[in-house]
């Protein structure tokens, strides 16, 4: 399930996961537009449309799926943690490497749009090295001297 803040604490706004991004902001902006607007929501969901057509489970993917990725990036330490849980119980495809990164970012509409950022960041600089096996661990360094954050990382073979 897909939660977002709502009038109140008690009364959060849920969306079941694969629920179209455009969907939950036509619904969210008709039903209290002021709210959502103020509160962030409509502003991150303005930017999740951009990003791809609806959130996903990580379970739901394939292991061809999982093999056409080199990096997997988390946003959550719990993230990371299902993550990692879940690659290191599925029967490896052909052993192919997988990195697995975690920037821990609080889950609010104001850290989501900084996240976002130092997410662009990180990317631009993997995707600058010339050899992305040896090159992770040092691009790992540099983000975490530039930005004084630590992540969590841990690569793998699928």
């Amino acid at each position: 399930m897909v939660r977002f803040p709502g009038p109140n604490p008690y009364e959060p706004r849920i969306f079941p996961f694969f629920t179209p991004y455009e969907v939950m902001y036509r619904e969210l902006k008709s039903e209290n537009e002021q709210l959502f607007r103020r509160n962030g929501v409509l502003a991150m969901l303005e930017r999740d449309i951009i990003t791809k057509k609806a959130p996903q489970k990580w379970q739901g993917n394939s292991m061809d799926e999982l093999a056409k990725l080199d990096v997997v990036l988390c946003f959550e330490d719990r993230i990371f943690d299902i993550v990692m849980e879940d690659l290191q119980l599925r029967k490896p495809k052909d052993f192919r490497p997988i990195h697995v990164i975690c920037l821990d970012i609080k889950d609010t509409p104001k850290d989501a749009k900084i996240g976002g950022s130092l997410a662009l960041d990180l990317c631009k600089l993997i995707n600058d090295l010339p050899d992305l096996e040896d090159g992770i661990p040092q691009a790992i360094d540099t983000f975490e001297t530039q930005k004084q954050l630590k992540l969590l990382y841990a690569p793998l073979n699928i």
